[in-house]
């Protein structure tokens, strides 16, 4: 088993890394972390806050003038913009329960880790692994019971079990 998963993940390793969509889930998480505190959960889009439903670019141009004391935000990235932004017009549309264990890990994943974790990317099967491959030669996969970490320098790693990254996934709000 552990040979076919090293050999999927060794074949996905080839492929480019793809960038998401706007995570919901990660703009949420984003959103409670750095913005919650003065735009409110739902987040309450008076004072020009609606500017930034689905536009990354006027939450830059908020952080880059300092509006409302916004500019400690510098570090946040462009996907993370995009991301918060993406949640700030479907706010309601985030649902922990609709989405896939893999898939609640594997966002969680990329919000917990980053740094490590990027560019974000679309989950692939391969066979009976879910699989995101990143820029940096990093590859997640799960089956239905472990997590592993694939890098050319390492080899195929099991991490721990998919119970325990749900849980703590959850405990996260994915």
């Amino acid at each position: 088993m552990k040979h076919i998963a090293a050999t999927c993940l060794t074949a996905l390793a080839l492929v480019p890394a793809i960038s998401s969509a706007q995570t919901l889930a990660i703009g949420k998480s984003l959103f409670n972390a750095q913005c919650q505190a003065c735009h409110g959960t739902p987040p309450r889009l008076s004072d020009n806050g609606g500017r930034g439903i689905n536009n990354p670019n006027a939450i830059r141009s908020a952080i880059n003038g300092n509006k409302g004391g916004m500019g400690y935000l510098s570090t946040l990235s462009t996907q993370d913009l995009t991301d918060i932004a993406a949640y700030m017009g479907a706010p309601t549309g985030v649902s922990a329960a609709a989405a896939t264990a893999n898939e609640r890990v594997l966002n969680w994943a990329e919000w917990k880790f980053q740094t490590m974790l990027l560019p974000r990317a679309t989950s692939t099967q391969v066979g009976p692994y879910a699989v995101r491959g990143y820029g940096n030669g990093l590859y997640v996969g799960m089956d239905d019971a472990t997590v592993y970490l694939y890098s050319a320098a390492n080899g195929l790693q099991p991490v721990g079990a998919l119970s325990s990254f749900l849980s703590m996934a959850a405990a996260d709000g994915f």
